[in-house]
């Protein structure tokens, strides 16, 4: 405004609904201004109303609001207060260390800061000093704190808090209104520039990325007739990011993933944790020393000394001793691993794994995602057995030329010919089997590396109602059995392959030598394939069965061994003994019969050779005689004999070596087949955690931070088909930030709704929705990594106190502590041998149950989870101990959902839902359930009495 008219544009503040305050600003400026603020005269900013329709404004005066009650007025006073509050003081921390009440006097230091408890301002004044908010100070004011705003001090000093109703009282709610209404306006000011200067970035940001898919564009076209290993370079984008889409690339994963987020005030290792999330790409921290770049390890992320994020890539050939070679995130060059770079690197770096393809389900489709990046290796496998196989046909080619002209004509010189020729093709076959054996080796390490580490990536990524349907001990046999198909796989396929090559090089000496007695051979071989494939067959079925039964043996080993206490409680070992002795029995009868067919096709090799040089020899008498009768013909007809024609002596040696080469490497090539057979029941028992629809996917959407906004809509579940619904069309709504207790009597479906929240099941019917999206469309990953849950099984791992509360995040023993003072825990640590050291065991058998549930309460709490759901959590906790908790979830500002039992544990929370049956039946706040004498109060007063 200037001189009473508006200039400029109208910038929206707030919507007030009806029956509410809408305070004008005062002609009179406070005494004490805050530093570096303006007045609203100053800044030229004005409150404008704008009705809406049939909107009637009531005017009033401040000696007006006299004429009403004072909790009215309070209660008018802080809805506007709030409102203006969260408009424009919206950086919520949810885990405060300290917050303000009515009444309380606190004692904060220039490190601390303060939040408001509640939704409701609290009034904070400082004793001496001054307060400071954000970068602004002032000293004798009021000032509103919610949870959403807090204020520090300059130096240490005491607080006094006090609510609206208390200022009414003492008369300072003028003043303190003034102040605040000071502040209002130099924060929208301030908001007001940075929405000018947010829209000028995200301009540029928006040009930038349009440039960046242009960019993306025509590298993917350039790729198409020279690949690149390396991410194309992307404007304004983190090292650590480029590092990461380097890795992904190199994986043939998909890296077009957005990463536009704002990645300001975060630290490279958490940048990378959010980008291999994005990506669902699995890594482990891994030291670098030794001689680690002279072998391939699969690739890395590591930081230079300078601190520079860099992707180490194995190389396809080593080079100079390197097997690795890094990429520079700044300039995307590709250079090798040397020994001075490599020792300069820090210590520890990040070893990236690879995943198995959603749509990776069939057998083929595992071979073909595995083996990709060994195209090399295998054509050396190949080109070395082709050569080998060429090499072998001089024996029997040097045996005939032995026999047939070497030996009649007494040739010393051509003998040593021979031996010299054979010693050299010796020598060639050795080195050609040694650079195959080297690269197969490559080719097994790479599969190992990529599918074991996929396959259980793929495992850990199922829904939990799949595993209800195996037990831990049938799952780990189901998984490692890719291990087994793999062994079985490259042993197999390479000897078939080498048999084949043997097979096919052999077959046409022979029939060079004599067609009639390669069909001879040719239908000798075939028999045999045929004999042995049969058989192989029919061990299948035993093998199923075998493979069946040996997953149920080791998961109930698994159960005994996890169990033995209760065991030995009930003294069931002897009947422990006798299951598992009835189960191995039958897997021990299966294997017998396997180990039966297995006995007749090794007797029926040892024969089958013998056979066939017989009927090999048959035919050569018979081919003798056909050429006996040839040269008497000839003869008798006065012709000329032509003897190289005719089946000779050296003929017959070299054909009868390169028929025994053909056996051998068929015998060879048919038992690997047969061996090979195995993988059908192995790849059968893998196949439904293939076929399982993963929790999270490319196909899901991803979560950024959540809310706490939960609803459950028309929702009915039940555990198996035909058993009575456990929860029925129960809808459900939780505001984000709202403490909700969850009661019922046993069988009313608390637990299970609990399991539902952390979609451990599904629902039947209904949805449920995070911040409004649906939980069937979420990666459920990225919503259980903003959780916190302790449910009424939760065990205690083993492991020290500290790895038990932190887990497997990279938190630091002050989290620790923190955490375990949240839950009173901190003195039971503290006189422990080993404070947060100490070790316990699977069970943690001797600690006490209150102990345990502390340990897990930590656990729940350490990583400031966004929602917090609590099962049967404080069931083992003192009066003492239960106000601690009590307290400490009071102050947070996160959704918060208990399932209690008792009910002295909920009395101060925002909301209680009674279950009956599966369906709300009660919802209110402590007090109003208790005086409406329904099932609530009935459960309340049988604990009281």
């Amino acid at each position: 405004y200037n001189n009473g008219q508006a200039v400029g544009r109208r910038h929206f503040l707030v919507r007030i609904p009806s029956d509410e305050l809408f305070l004008g600003l005062s002609k009179d400026e406070p005494d004490d201004k805050t530093t570096h603020q303006s007045s609203h005269a100053e800044t030229g900013l004005k409150l404008c109303a704008v009705g809406s329709l049939d909107c009637q404004v009531v005017p009033f005066r401040q000696r007006d609001l006299q004429q009403i009650s004072t909790d009215d007025t309070a209660y008018l006073i802080d809805t506007w207060v709030s409102r203006l509050s969260h408009v424009l003081f919206n950086e919520v921390t949810d885990w405060p260390e300290i917050t303000a009440r009515d009444g309380a006097h606190l004692s904060l230091n220039p490190e601390q800061s303060v939040y408001g408890h509640s939704e409701r301002p609290c009034w904070v004044k400082a004793d001496n000093g001054h307060l400071l908010f954000k970068g602004a100070t002032f000293s004798h004011q009021w000032f509103p704190l919610t949870a959403k705003t807090s204020v520090s001090v300059s130096e240490s000093t005491g607080l006094i808090c006090a609510n609206s109703k208390r200022l009414i009282d003492e008369d300072n709610i003028s003043l303190a209104i003034q102040g605040f209404h000071q502040h209002i306006f130099y924060w929208f000011l301030i908001t007001l520039q940075k929405r000018d200067q947010d829209l000028v970035t995200e301009t540029s940001k928006r040009e930038a990325l349009t440039d960046q898919e242009i960019e993306s564009g025509f590298a993917k076209l350039a790729n198409v007739v020279r690949p690149l290993i390396a991410a194309p370079a992307q404007p304004q984008q983190s090292p650590v990011l480029t590092a990461c889409l380097t890795v992904a690339t190199y994986l043939d994963i998909d890296a077009d993933i957005d990463f536009t987020e704002t990645v300001d005030d975060v630290t490279d290792a958490d940048l990378l944790k959010r980008a291999l999330q994005r990506l669902q790409l699995r890594s482990r921290t891994v030291l670098l020393r030794d001689d680690w770049w002279k072998h391939d390890s699969g690739p890395l992320i590591a930081q230079t000394e300078e601190g520079l994020p860099i992707a180490l890539l194995p190389r396809q050939h080593k080079k100079h001793g390197s097997d690795y070679d890094w990429v520079n995130p700044l300039t995307q060059q590709q250079e090798m691993v040397t020994e001075d770079f490599a020792l300069s690197l820090n210590a520890e770096a990040q070893a990236i794994y690879w995943k198995l393809p959603e749509s990776a389900t069939s057998f083929w489709q595992i071979v073909t995602e595995s083996t990709k990046g060994i195209q090399s290796d295998g054509l050396w496998v190949a080109g070395m057995g082709i050569a080998a196989a060429i090499l072998a046909l001089l024996m029997p080619i040097a045996s005939g030329l032995l026999i047939e002209h070497i030996i009649p004509a007494s040739s010393v010189d051509l003998m040593w010919q021979i031996i010299i020729g054979l010693v050299i093709a010796a020598v060639a076959a050795t080195a050609f089997d040694l650079t195959k054996a080297v690269a197969l080796l490559r080719i097994e390490n790479r599969i190992d590396w990529r599918l074991q580490a996929a396959l259980f990536d793929r495992l850990l990524n199922l829904p939990g109602a799949f595993f209800k349907h195996y037990t831990s001990g049938d799952l780990g046999d189901r998984v490692l059995g890719i291990q087994i198909i793999r062994q079985t796989l490259s042993s197999s396929v390479i000897t078939s392959l080498l048999g084949t090559i043997f097979s096919l090089f052999s077959l046409l000496l022979l029939f060079y030598y004599s067609w009639k007695l390669a069909l001879i051979a040719l239908v000798l071989i075939f028999l045999s394939v045929i004999v042995t494939l049969i058989w192989g067959v029919s061990q299948l079925r035993f093998d199923r069965l075998r493979i069946s039964q040996q997953g149920e043996v080791e998961g109930f080993v698994l159960q005994v061994i996890i169990g033995i206490n209760k065991l030995r409680v009930a003294a069931a070992q002897s009947r422990a003994l006798s299951v598992w002795a009835r189960a191995f029995a039958l897997q021990k009868q299966h294997f017998a019969a396997t180990q039966r067919y297995q006995n007749r096709h090794e007797v029926f090799q040892s024969v089958f050779p013998v056979v066939a040089t017989l009927s090999i020899f048959i035919g050569v008498v018979w081919v003798l005689q056909n050429n006996a009768k040839d040269l008497q013909l000839i003869s008798l007809l006065g012709s000329q004999a032509d003897s190289s024609s005719l089946f000779s002596v050296g003929d017959f040696i070299a054909f009868n070596a390169a028929f025994g080469q053909l056996l051998a490497a068929s015998t060879a090539m048919s038992l690997s087949v047969t061996r090979a057979l195995v993988i059908i029941p192995l790849y059968e028992r893998i196949l439904p955690i293939l076929k399982e629809e993963p929790e999270s996917g490319t196909n899901r959407q991803m979560l950024g931070k959540v809310k706490g906004d939960l609803e459950l809509s028309q929702v009915s579940f039940r555990y198996s088909e035909g058993s009575p619904l456990i929860l029925d069309e129960l809808s459900l709504h939780i505001n984000a930030g709202e403490f909700v207790a969850i009661v019922g009597p046993s069988g009313s479906g608390k637990s299970t709704l609990m399991r539902l929240l952390i979609a451990l099941e599904k629902p039947d019917r209904g949805e449920i929705f995070i911040d409004n999206k649906a939980m069937s469309t979420l990666d459920i990953r990225s919503l259980r990594r903003q959780m916190g849950v302790v449910l009424q099984n939760g065990r205690i791992i083993g492991g020290s106190v500290f790895k038990n509360i932190v887990g497997s995040s990279q938190l630091d023993v002050d989290a620790a502590w923190h955490a375990a003072r949240q839950v009173g825990l901190a003195e039971d640590i503290e006189a422990m041998p080993m404070g947060m050291h100490t070790v316990l065991m699977e069970g943690a058998n001797t600690l006490s149950g209150g102990q345990r549930q502390r340990i897990m309460l930590a656990r729940a709490l350490v990583l400031q989870p966004r929602i917090l759901l609590l099962d049967e959590a404080t069931s083992a906790l003192d009066n003492r101990t239960q106000a601690i908790v009590t307290e400490s979830l009071q102050q947070l500002n996160i959704t918060r959902i208990v399932i209690a039992h008792r009910f002295s544990t909920i009395r101060d929370t925002d909301r209680i839902v009674v279950l009956d049956q599966g369906r709300i039946v009660e919802s209110g706040d402590y007090a109003s359930l208790i005086a409406e004498s329904g099932l609530f109060a009935d459960m309340a007063k049988r604990q009281i009495l």
